[in-house]
């Protein structure tokens, strides 16, 4: 009887040790799959070179931009305001009716042009949806990095200026006319359209003010250690040059403006903006969107999955969002 009761119990006990070891080694294989949203805001990230918004979308008006959590974005036309939507385009939500432009975003706050009070600065938190004017400047060009917001000073014949996210610390870095504003680390590229439109570098503090070509340069993008514009000294064809001025040469022979630099892909309408395009920087391959007889594409802003753009029809001017891959394509409500 004892033996029946010690074969018994040595059954149980490797059947149960057994089952335990199936049961690890299915948990092991169990791997978690990649987080889409955190994929989409890691590519972003490297975008924006650690700024609010991507060098692209600023280059475009800034009417998108994102966080972690969510994507935000300015409708300029009809119910005018900025909104946030899910990484996938559901649960649209109305922050403020403000018209806006260059949309900056940190974890607090959103930073941006205000349209409906004659383009000043502002910011809006992005919990309490408090509204905040942070100077009395008009600015263009905003773009916020490292603490500080950069941007086209109208009150002060469009000079470079700077200012603290709290309002603090204005200062002005340059006594020139300065478009196309673009920050990436401790420096700053534009349009110098009191010195003939052409591109120059200045750092961050405002020293070291340098030229980096004779082109009037405009849709500045960075790509890498290369910049990458608009050159309307050679029909407004597409040029990247070296970020310390060298190396100059001809990307796409297209008359290409608008231009937004996301991941390896370059996005472009043309010229008269009757044509929308991106170019893979890899093998400069085109693909040609089908744009619905959308003519006059301008402010292409590409944040995930989604193009935002704007674009004319016979019932006027609206605001478009579609795919990457030219699906889907809608008015933005």
């Amino acid at each position: 009887m004892k033996k029946i009761v010690l074969i018994v119990t040595l059954v149980i006990f490797f059947l149960a040790t057994g089952c335990k070891n199936t049961t690890i080694s299915k948990a092991s294989n169990n791997t978690p799959k990649p987080n889409k949203n955190k994929i989409f805001y890691e590519k972003y990230e490297k975008d924006c070179y650690g700024n609010g918004n991507s060098v692209g979308n600023i280059s475009n008006y800034g009417t998108a931009c994102e966080d972690t959590n969510y994507i935000y974005y300015s409708i300029t036309y009809g119910a005018t305001g900025i909104y946030k939507m899910n990484y996938d385009g559901s649960n649209k939500t109305k922050l403020t009716s403000d018209k806006a432009y260059y949309l900056n975003s940190d974890k607090d706050f959103l930073y941006y042009r205000n349209v409906s009070d004659e383009g000043r600065l502002y910011k809006i938190n992005k919990s309490s949806l408090k509204t905040s004017k942070l100077t009395n400047d008009k600015v263009f060009y905003l773009n916020l990095s490292k603490g500080y917001l950069y941007y086209q000073n109208e009150n002060d014949g469009n000079k470079l200026y700077k200012i603290k996210t709290d309002g603090s610390d204005r200062q002005k870095l340059n006594d020139s006319y300065s478009s196309y504003i673009t920050v990436v680390d401790n420096y700053i590229y534009y349009q110098n359209e009191t010195l003939g439109n052409s591109l120059y570098r200045i750092k961050n503090t405002g020293e070291d003010d340098t030229k980096l070509n004779d082109d009037t340069s405009i849709y500045i993008n960075v790509f890498n250690d290369f910049i990458y514009y608009t050159n309307d000294s050679d029909n407004g064809t597409v040029y990247k040059i070296k970020n310390d001025g060298s190396e100059k040469q001809q990307v796409d022979s297209t008359s290409s403006h608008y231009l937004n630099f996301s991941g390896n892909l370059l996005y472009s309408s043309d010229n008269k903006r009757n044509l929308f395009f991106r170019i893979n920087n890899n093998n400069l391959n085109k693909v040609v969107f089908n744009s619905n007889r959308i003519s006059k594409i301008s402010n292409i802003n590409v944040i995930n999955s989604f193009v935002f753009f704007d674009g004319t029809t016979n019932d006027g001017n609206s605001n478009y969002i579609m795919k990457t891959d030219g699906t889907e394509l809608r008015k933005l409500q």
